[in-house]
């Protein structure tokens, strides 16, 4: 990593792809894998993962111009880096978990969950060749099916994705997987046993990094697509049902403003707010 001071005369972290370099030693793919919607009052939580051969890495491919984490971005700045980001990489995916399974599950179960349908496409796309389709909705049943019809499709999948550049061949052994995920705690490892988790072409080695997403650029790009991927969802979400315009999603992503949670306690929740959490 190294930084650069902005126009405030702060520094700022410039991710690099020295640790998936690192990685792609002992890997055919290095993933990057990050988290948008944590923390949201509404909506589901959303893994960006973008994958980069190993072969490309050391080959010495560079990141692309200006990626960032996606919260030292603009708006506007990270609309413009995401048609790059998804051409750059090899493939990449959107995986979700509805605000009805963070009821059901707890948050830190449905992160892992969200993550495995994200790694699962993108293994699908690299290593059997399949295509995936541009858009997909959220997954689930009830409220989260009534979200994916504002977004335009329903898939059991759960995922969003796209890939650019040639799959493995079927008959090939399987690809060796190397993901990195942003933080301190792997909760992919511990999903990948449960019941609902999704089946993995491959087994997917996962490591942690605190702030990843600020230090290694195939996180980042992650970061990005996730963000503009779920900001585009609540924000669709919001105009589909003017009915909840008092909750204001179309600014506030989901996230607990005041705004928002004034509406909760005035009106109540929604069908896609987390009613387990605290809302007021």
């Amino acid at each position: 990593m190294v930084s650069k001071k902005d126009k405030t005369g702060s520094r700022s972290a410039i991710p690099t792809l020295e640790w998936e370099r690192e990685l792609a030693a002992d890997a055919d793919y290095v993933l990057g894998i990050d988290e948008v919607g944590r923390g949201c009052l509404a909506g589901p939580v959303a893994l960006g993962v973008a994958a980069v051969s190993a072969q490309r890495l050391t080959a010495g491919v560079d990141a692309v111009e200006g990626v960032r984490d996606s919260k030292k971005l603009t708006p506007h700045r990270r609309e413009v880096l995401l048609p790059q980001l998804q051409q750059w990489c090899d493939a990449w995916a959107v995986g979700w978990a509805s605000s009805e399974e963070i009821d059901q599950w707890g948050i830190s179960h449905c992160l892992g969950l969200a993550a495995l349908r994200g790694i699962a496409v993108v293994q699908r796309v690299l290593q059997a060749g399949d295509t995936v389709p541009v858009q997909y909705a959220v997954c689930g049943t009830g409220a989260c099916r009534s979200a994916g019809d504002a977004m335009g499709a329903v898939d059991a999948a759960g995922v969003e994705g796209a890939a650019i550049g040639a799959p493995v061949a079927p008959n090939e052994r399987c690809a060796r997987f190397h993901a990195i995920l942003d933080g301190p705690n792997d909760y992919i490892t511990p999903a990948a046993q449960t019941f609902d988790a999704p089946a993995l072409i491959a087994p997917c080695r996962v490591s942690t990094r605190v702030k990843a997403d600020m230090t290694c650029a195939l996180v980042s790009t992650a970061s990005v697509i996730a963000k503009v991927t779920r900001d585009r969802y609540m924000t669709e979400l919001a105009e589909k049902n003017p009915q909840w315009a008092a909750y204001d999603w179309a600014d506030n992503k989901g996230y607990g403003t005041a705004a928002h949670r004034a509406a909760i306690a005035n009106l109540g929740p929604t069908p896609y707010h987390r009613r387990t959490w605290h809302l007021v």
